[in-house]
């Protein structure tokens, strides 16, 4: 059985770990493959990294899940993991292309990337949630008829 402290501070956990592996990783794609100067494929790394860290944020319980919300969390983590494995990649692209290809590879790619990840996460974009469901069911049957003052009283619990 698991301890309920552990619990308890789980998602901080996961929370810190996500942030440790995620200045490593632009630490490490900024030394080694020069990530910095190719905005699209540092914006999408990022842009990969901030959907994960929306899901461990609303895990917490920091942010409400009103307005976006994810159906797949492991989802998430895959697209995040992908748009970083793509991001690196695509910044050993050939010096030879020119700014304008290459920067529209790297911008269709990372596009592509990010969207079909998020697709298999179900993302879900919309308006807020009450959640709270009201079902009315009307009993139309013979056995109405028995009770006296019924179509009036349908009326009544109606409105």
């Amino acid at each position: 059985m698991t301890p309920l402290w552990l619990l308890r501070w789980l998602p901080w956990g996961v929370l810190a770990g996500f942030l440790a592996v995620t200045v490593v990783f632009l630490f490490q794609a900024i030394r080694r493959v020069k990530m910095h100067r190719r905005p699209a494929l540092l914006a999408s790394a990022i842009a990969g990294a901030l959907a994960a860290g929306y899901v461990a944020v609303v895990w917490i319980g920091l942010l409400p899940d009103r307005y976006v919300r994810v159906d797949r969390p492991a989802g998430v983590i895959a697209t995040w993991l992908a748009s970083w494995f793509v991001a690196w990649r695509l910044a050993g692209l050939s010096s030879k292309q020119s700014a304008a290809r290459r920067l529209l590879i790297e911008g269709t790619a990372m596009t592509a990337t990010l969207l079909c990840g998020l697709a298999v996460a179900g993302i879900d974009i919309g308006k807020p949630l009450d959640r709270l469901t009201i079902l009315i069911a009307i009993d139309r049957s013979r056995s109405v008829d028995l009770v006296p003052g019924a179509e009036e009283r349908i009326r009544t619990e109606l409105r």
